[in-house]
């Protein structure tokens, strides 16, 4: 378990992430006013993911994707993954979702953002339908979305 701040973490994380096949995801958690590298799994199996998550926390993920294109080559993704679980405390909640252009503005790169609230959205399918779906809707670059409201 390594534990930095995201100012130099997220950075080297994230060029692993694009630079390497020994890590594909990064969990990141809020302690305080910093943003910590709780986890770097090296598997972008998202099923495998959801050993990592809490049940009740929120988190950041950053993870790398490799997108099948009917006719064309494979592309890798970089996906960031805003996880706000339902049982999750109301005021937790409110935090992630306030530090997440934060969280994005300091990352070297990422292509989606999601957010996820349920377990049944932990699913290749459903995170790769919903990437097709912002490419579809030219919401796919580099503006993070805003999640649904909380409430």
């Amino acid at each position: 378990r390594t534990e930095q701040t995201l100012t130099g973490a997220a950075r080297l994380v994230n060029a692993q992430l694009v630079d390497s096949k020994r890590a594909s995801t990064a969990v990141f958690s809020l302690n305080g006013n910093a943003i910590e590298c709780s986890n770097v799994i090296a598997t972008s199996n998202v099923c495998k993911l959801c050993e990592h998550m809490p049940q009740s926390s929120c988190r950041f993920v950053v993870m790398r994707k490799t997108r099948k294109r009917k006719g064309l080559r494979k592309k890798r993704v970089t996906v960031v993954l805003l996880w706000l679980p339902k049982d999750a405390q109301i005021s937790e909640r409110v935090r992630y979702r306030a530090m997440l252009a934060d969280f994005c503005a300091q990352l070297r790169h990422y292509d989606n953002v999601i957010t996820i609230s349920e377990w049944c959205e932990f699913s290749r399918s459903s995170i790769m339908a919903r990437i097709a779906e912002q490419r579809k809707a030219g919401k796919a670059d580099r503006e993070p979305q805003q999640p649904p409201s909380i409430e």
